[in-house]
C-alpha cells in the first residue's frame, strides 16, 4: 500500500474534532498475485511426490523446498482439496495418502492415520466438489471405488464402500457433484452420487461398452460433455451428459480421430474452448469445441511436439499454461507450454523440461489459490 498523503483538520476552536484522512493508491486495495501449486506423482518405484511453485509470469517450476515428499510406491493418481487444505495420493499397494497442505507454502505433511487402506491396485482419484468426499478407483482383489469422508480432517469410509465396478480406471464428477463416472477395464461405470453420506449409486444403464477411456477424462466447464481418450488408440470418445438423469450418450460423429498414435490424458481450458490430449510418441494434440455441440476439430499446427511417453496432463487456473507428467524412465520430468489465449495453439515454456531428477512421473495436478486483498 502506498501512503500518498495525511491531513488533519481542525474543526474550531477547542478541537471540536479531528478527522484524519488516508488517501491510497488510485484504486484502492490491490490484490496479491495469486499462489499457484503443481504436483507430481513417481511413475515407478519412487514413492513420492513431486511438488513446485508456478512463476505466474512465465509459467517455470521451481521445486518446493523439501519436496519431493513421500507417498508410498507407485503413485497412480493426485488431486488436491478444492478448500486447499490437503493433497490426496494413491500408491500401489498401499492405498490412499491424506496430506495437510499449507495453502501459503505448498508444502504437504501427512495426516494422523495415513496412509488409508484399499485393494492392493488403487489407481484413479477425484475429490467431489462439496470438499467432503474423496473416490480412488482400485481393480486390486476386491475391486471397486473407495468412497471417503474427509469432513473430520481423517478419511473415513462413505456407506456401502466399495461400490462395485470390473478393474481399474480413472474417475470423473461433475462440477455439480451429483453424478460419477469410472473408466474401467469392462466399461465406463456411471453412478449418481448422495451429496450428503457421499454414497453412490448406479444408474440404470451402467456400465457403458467402452473400451478404454486412457488415463484421464475431462468433462467441459459448462457440465454437458464428457471427453475421453481411448487408451493405446488414436481416438477421442465424447459424451453428451443428461442434466437430469446422468446417463451418457455419444454424440454424432464419435470417436473422433486424433491424428497421434497413443491417447493417454486429456485436459479442457478453463474458458472451455479448447481441449488437449497427450499422445505418448506424437506430443500433445489440440482441439477446438463446439460449445453447442461437443465436437471437437482439431487445431492447426497440432500435435504439439512438447514431450514424449507423456502420460496425464493439467492446465493451471488462469488457463495460460500446460504441464504434462513425462513418463519416460531416465528422462522423466514435466513438460510446460503457454497457451495462446486467441487460439490454443502450444508454445514450450523456456526451461521445459523440468526435471524430476530423470525419474519417470505419471499423474499431475495443478491448484491456483486465491489470495486476499493486502
Amino acid at each position: 500500500m502506498v501512503l500518498r498523503s495525511i491531513f488533519f483538520l481542525i474543526l474550531g476552536p477547542g478541537l471540536l474534532g479531528l478527522i484524519l484522512f488516508l488517501a491510497c493508491t488510485q484504486g484502492g486495495f490491490a490484490p496479491a498475485p495469486n499462489l499457484e501449486f503443481v504436483y507430481s506423482t513417481e511413475a515407478n518405484t519412487g514413492g513420492v511426490v513431486y511438488a513446485y511453485s508456478v512463476n505466474i509470469s512465465t509459467g517455470a517450476l521451481t521445486a518446493l523446498p523439501g519436496a519431493p515428499f513421500t507417498a508410498g510406491t507407485n503413485g497412480r493418481g493426485v488431486v488436491i482439496d478444492p478448500a486447499f487444505r490437503y493433497l490426496f495420493a494413491l500408491s500401489t499397494p498401499v492405498g490412499l495418502y491424506q496430506s495437510s497442505l499449507n495453502s501459503v507454502s505448498g508444502i504437504i505433511s501427512p495426516v494422523s492415520g495415513s496412509p488409508f487402506s484399499m485393494s492392493s491396485g488403487p489407481y484413479g482419484i477425484a475429490i467431489h466438489p462439496t470438499q467432503k468426499f474423496v473416490y480412488a478407483n482400485d481393480g486390486g482383489a476386491s475391486p471397486g471405488i473407495y468412497g471417503f469422508n474427509y469432513v473430520t480432517g481423517i478419511s473415513v469410509a462413505t456407506p456401502g464402500s466399495p461400490y462395485a465396478t470390473t478393474g481399474s480406471g480413472q474417475i470423473i464428477l461433475t462440477a455439480s457433484g451429483n453424478y460419477l463416472y469410472s473408466d474401467t477395464s469392462g466399461g465406463l461405470y456411471e453412478f449418481s452420487v448422495n451429496s450428503s453420506t457421499g454414497a453412490l449409486t448406479p444408474i440404470a444403464g451402467s456400465p457403458l461398452g467402452v473400451t478404454s477411456c486412457g488415463d484421464e477424462m475431462a468433462i467441459d466447464p459448462a457440465g454437458h460433455f464428457l471427453y475421453c481418450a481411448e487408451s493405446n488408440l488414436a481416438f477421442l470418445n465424447v459424451f453428451s451428459i443428461n442434466q437430469s438423469t446422468g446417463v451418457l450418450t455419444a454424440i454424432p460423429g464419435s470417436p473422433f480421430a486424433t491424428g497421434g498414435n497413443q491417447s493417454k490424458g486429456v485436459t479442457i481450458d478453463p474458458t472451455g474452448r479448447f481441449l488437449y490430449v497427450v499422445d505418448n510418441t506424437a506430443g500433445v494434440v489440440a482441439f477446438t469445441l463446439n460449445s453447442s455441440t461437443g465436437v471437437p476439430t482439431i487445431m492447426a499446427g497440432s500435435p504439439f511436439a512438447l514431450c514424449t511417453s507423456g502420460f496425464t496432463v493439467t492446465i493451471e487456473g488462469t488457463g495460460q499454461f500446460i504441464y504434462v507428467a513425462v513418463n519416460n524412465p531416465g528422462v522423466g520430468g514435466i513438460a510446460g507450454a503457454l497457451i495462446n489465449p486467441s487460439t490454443g495453439v502450444l508454445t514450450s515454456l523456456p526451461g521445459s523440461l523440468f526435471t524430476t531428477s530423470g525419474n519417470s512421473t505419471a499423474f499431475i495436478t495443478s491448484v491456483t489459490i486465491p489470495q486476499p486483498h493486502l
